[in-house]
């Protein structure tokens, strides 16, 4: 929800809201506010581009623009709407991937650097786990986005069919190597879904005791 200011110069203006991820809008709220995004600020200007919404079936208004009032917010213009994806609720299970899943983390006999290994699970709701095409990842703290200064691709020979008890049992989906105290943030590509969310692991080094 965006908020204001009964000030309007001190309103929001050429915001972005950029590459999100929405599951589900706001239906059903005691003030009735309606939307996954809902534009509140009288006056606020922006673009919202490149986001993924899966809509509530019965709600499908996915930008809930504020009605009520002196100086409401309004669609003509002050916001503008580009290359956004709409499902239908019902689709979250079949195109959201799971998040990785560390195996294992290996550290070297000396303690300077270490192997982080990841662990292929199955999408919410489904018993098999698809093809993985690759995994991305930065140790910078940034967000991986694929293409994106800092981010690493890899690609990764993972097929369904693997036995999650067995470690050897071709579960192992990826791997890494730090070398200092590291914010490791992950994502898999699966073939036919969405990217998955990002998993973050901080992954000290050397190593230290739990609680530390």
């Amino acid at each position: 929800m965006v908020f204001g200011n009964k000030h309007l110069a001190y309103n929001i203006s050429a915001a972005t809201i950029a590459r999100n991820l929405f599951v589900r809008n706001g239906a059903g709220q005691t003030s009735s506010d309606h939307g996954e995004i809902a534009l509140c600020e009288p006056g606020s200007t922006g673009t919202i581009v490149d986001n993924t919404f899966f809509s509530v079936d019965e709600d499908p208004q996915f930008v809930y623009y504020e009605t009520r009032g002196v100086g409401t917010v309004t669609g003509g213009g002050r916001w503008i709407l580009r290359n956004n994806t709409i499902y239908g609720h019902a689709e979250v299970k079949k195109k959201i991937a799971p998040t990785p899943a560390v195996g294992v983390i290996v550290y070297d006999t000396n303690g300077k650097g270490a192997n982080i290994s990841l662990v292929a699970r199955a999408p919410y709701g489904q018993g098999t786990t698809p093809a993985i095409e690759s995994y991305f990842f930065t140790t910078d703290s940034s967000w991986p986005q694929i293409g994106a200064t800092g981010t690493t691709e890899r690609a990764t020979a993972y097929m369904p069919g693997g036995d999650p008890g067995h470690a050897g049992s071709n579960m192992a989906s990826g791997t890494m190597r730090v070398t200092r105290t590291t914010a490791l943030n992950v994502r898999y590509r699966f073939k036919g879904m969405l990217d998955s969310m990002t998993m973050t692991l901080i992954v000290p080094v050397p190593p230290q005791p739990v609680g530390y």
